[in-house]
């Protein structure tokens, strides 16, 4: 629409300036008509105000341009800030709403909420894992899990509350919770830290235990640890303070399975 709007412009500037050249009396050659025309529709052609509506368009479909992976990040990232403020009882539509595009294209990605939720915390325990506990116990090994739970405390907060929020929900609802969708992530925890004692077992730091049962425990001990803190008593640990009651912990945990 807007490039006619401009077609109309020029064409009537162009006709203008003919008729008051063509009308005027010291005006009256033919040349001189046509060279001030002329003049016109070059100063008109190398502004490139007829290409503006074009330049625009074609800038915004660039930022719009998206690949499907860089699409569905976006989905997921949005949808976790949304589920931290409104539990499980955000939609595709307020993700839809927040990025400024079609709930279609969302469900052309994620087929349904629940693949959202899945994604969501398969990011944030996938993330927990790359930085997390070495594969390999070392002769280190009682540094490097404070290193890593202390890491794992830091960064634990906000799974918790998405858990909380995400559990919470479903239980008012009426609705036993999906559990599937903890235990495809949980596994991602899980597995690394069983990982690390099954390698601390075969090098003889630690005496031989149920792997599986062990890193549950463990988790399942620290979860409690960092609930008590940041959701009953709503407080913030110094990193001294952190570091010494995670070395307790460590140790406690050591003294469990180490080789007598």
């Amino acid at each position: 629409m807007q490039s006619i709007y401009s077609l109309y412009q020029f064409i009537f500037k162009f006709t203008t300036s003919f008729n008051i050249i063509k009308s005027t009396s010291q005006y009256n050659s033919p040349y001189l008509t046509i060279k001030n025309s002329c003049s016109i529709l070059s100063k008109y052609l190398l502004s490139n105000k007829h290409l503006d509506y074009r330049r625009i368009k074609l800038k915004s479909n660039s930022k719009s341009r998206m690949s499907r992976e860089e699409r569905a990040e976006q989905i997921v990232n949005i949808g976790k800030e949304l589920m931290l403020k409104k539990g499980y009882s955000f939609t595709a539509k307020d993700i839809a709403n927040a990025i400024g595009i079609s709930e279609t294209m969302i469900y052309c990605i994620f087929p349904n909420k629940k693949k959202i939720i899945e994604a969501i915390y398969s990011k944030i325990f996938t993330s927990v894992e790359i930085l997390g506990i070495p594969k390999e116990a070392s002769e280190n090994y009682r540094n490097e899990l404070i290193d890593y739970f202390i890491f794992f405390y830091k960064n634990v907060t906000e799974r918790n509350m998405l858990e909380f929020h995400y559990l919470y929900a479903m239980d008012k609802s009426g609705n036993r919770p999906d559990l599937s969708l903890l235990e495809k992530s949980a596994s991602n925890l899980n597995g690394p830290l069983e990982n690390y004692i099954i390698s601390g077992i075969n090098k003889g730091y630690f005496r031989k235990v149920n792997t599986e049962s062990a890193a549950e425990f463990i988790y399942s001990a620290f979860f409690n640890f960092v609930f008590f803190h940041e959701l009953f008593l709503r407080e913030k640990l110094s990193d001294e303070e952190l570091k010494c009651k995670i070395s307790t912990f460590i140790d406690l945990f050591i003294n469990g399975i180490n080789k007598i």
